[in-house]
């Protein structure tokens, strides 16, 4: 199919099957698409994830957790697990700032404040809090220690780097909250 082809049935589709195709094209490659996989999944309701799986096993009858413990291993199969099956709450639950800064602190000790790195505490909390959550543990941290953008470029590499910068960037404080500036961007690299 040409560029307009695709560009037709994704429209005739719908966003969630249209979502639900490329999830299930990064999959089946002989190569796993985890960029894909993270533009999709990452940033979602927990209501969108439920429907992207009830959805996938729907259309080609497999379970979407399966199918990514299947294709993906180690650290990687667990941040696309954590996210998948995260609990999100809404952008509407009141801000707990006392759980802020237990984040704040959760990430810097198992980031910065010691050598290794415990990726689990990470994926927890950039994958699984609401944007204005993330929002203000992005900026608080960046006020008590130093920018979480550069922790995560320093400490993490490949797919665990790109996810986590597409949640924090997502939400970053100086833009808009809501992944729109992140996303011109990718469209700008894209072309």
């Amino acid at each position: 199919m040409n560029d307009f082809s695709l560009g037709i049935h994704a429209l005739v589709s719908g966003p969630l099957v249209w979502d639900v195709e490329l999830l299930n094209d990064a999959l089946s490659s002989t190569v796993v698409d985890q960029e894909l996989l993270f533009e999709i999944l990452v940033d979602r309701s927990a209501n969108d994830l439920w429907r992207l799986t009830i959805e996938y096993k729907f259309k080609y009858g497999e379970d979407l957790s399966v199918k990514i413990r299947d294709k993906i291993i180690g650290k990687n199969e667990q941040m696309f697990l954590i996210t998948l099956n995260s609990q999100r709450p809404p952008d509407t639950t009141p801000l707990d700032y006392a759980k802020v800064d237990y984040d704040i602190l959760a990430l810097y000790q198992a980031g910065q404040a010691k050598v290794g790195t415990d990726e689990k505490v990470f994926f927890e909390i950039l994958l699984t809090r609401s944007r204005p959550h993330l929002t203000a543990v992005v900026s608080g941290y960046g006020a008590k220690y130093r920018s979480l953008t550069k922790v995560i470029k320093s400490e993490f590499s490949g797919s665990m780097r790109d996810c986590l910068l597409f949640a924090v960037e997502g939400v970053k404080p100086k833009r808009d909250r809501q992944g729109i500036w992140r996303d011109a961007k990718l469209i700008d690299k894209a072309m």
